[in-house]
């Protein structure tokens, strides 16, 4: 087991989290804005797929070995994950916004657990009491924070904060997000000397084509929104191209310790507590006691994870 490595692929999931945080910052400012989701994240794609290619051409790219193989699992992936990312950016604007972010998070317990299972992933005491605080502080996070701050709130006469539609929404997101983090595991088990450069491009090309096809049957939209949209999706592309770079090198790192699994978790819960200080500090959500509770347990459960 080599502690270097492991420390650095530990490092860069974590910064795999601050950029996850900012894909869904942008996401949540264009879903305010009223963009149209399939055509948003088109034009993100697509621009995350130029960047890569271009990036992995000037590289000297050179023989790719079980290029077909890796189309085969990453292209999957990719459906399921833009089905997840597009119910996640539905939700944004039906719910509380750290709610309808923080249900689908919990998408990294599905690689995980599948890790350890089937690829002999490493768990013990820590590791299991880690995803046990982190998942339960992400539902608790999204309980408290029901509450919104913009003109859609609707006061509810119960005691939930989610409404059905909501948890089904969450829950499809999660679990379909799930499933395209196993098929991006599976990719890794023989991905060969393939570059983290060249499966990312791989995977947002695939995503395009998805994204594409739900793009051709929206609705018409002015002038205006789409120039918002551009922009949005341009700077989302950007982070979006960051984030699957930052994630198939760690992913690399944390393989070879048998811990791969754990990069989704810590990915996913750093992004949760930082998208959450983006919502209270430039959205003007509600901040409580309570709240700041829960992003200890969170942090608890990072901690643990690491120890593990």
């Amino acid at each position: 087991m080599n502690v270097g490595n492991m420390a650095s692929g530990f490092f860069c999931s974590i910064l795999l989290g601050v950029v996850w945080a900012c894909v869904g910052a942008t996401v949540a400012s264009a879903r305010k804005e009223k963009c149209p989701v399939w055509s948003f994240y088109t034009i993100g794609t697509a621009v995350a797929a130029l960047l890569c290619w271009g990036g992995w051409i000037l590289g000297d790219p050179g023989r790719v070995e079980n290029g077909w193989y890796l189309f085969f699992r990453l292209a999957p992936a990719a459906c399921f994950n833009a089905l997840g990312q597009a119910l996640t950016m539905y939700n944004l604007k039906a719910s509380g916004r750290v709610l309808a972010y923080a249900l689908p998070q919990t998408n990294f317990v599905f690689p995980f657990l599948y890790s350890v299972i089937f690829l002999g992933g490493v768990i013990n005491m820590w590791n299991v009491t880690g995803l046990l605080l982190i998942v339960g502080g992400v539902f608790l996070s999204a309980n408290l924070s029901g509450k919104r701050s913009d003109e859609e709130s609707v006061p509810r006469g119960n005691t939930t904060l989610l409404a059905p539609r909501e948890v089904v929404f969450g829950v499809a997101a999660s679990v379909s997000c799930g499933i395209s983090q196993i098929l991006v595991l599976l990719s890794e088990t023989n991905a060969g000397t393939a570059s983290a450069t060249f499966k990312s491009a791989l995977l947002l090309s695939a995503s395009v084509v998805v994204y594409g096809v739900g793009a051709a049957h929206e609705k018409y939209v002015s002038g205006k929104i789409r120039l918002r949209t551009l922009r949005g999706g341009v700077v989302w592309g950007v982070f979006a191209m960051c984030s699957y770079l930052v994630l198939f090198h760690a992913l690399a790192l944390m393989a070879e310790s048998r811990q791969s699994g754990v990069v989704f978790a810590i990915g996913c819960s750093v992004a949760v507590l930082l998208f959450w200080v983006y919502s209270v500090c430039r959205l003007r959500d509600r901040v409580s006691r309570r709240q700041l509770a829960v992003l200890g347990v969170i942090l608890s459960g990072i901690i643990a994870v690491r120890l593990g």
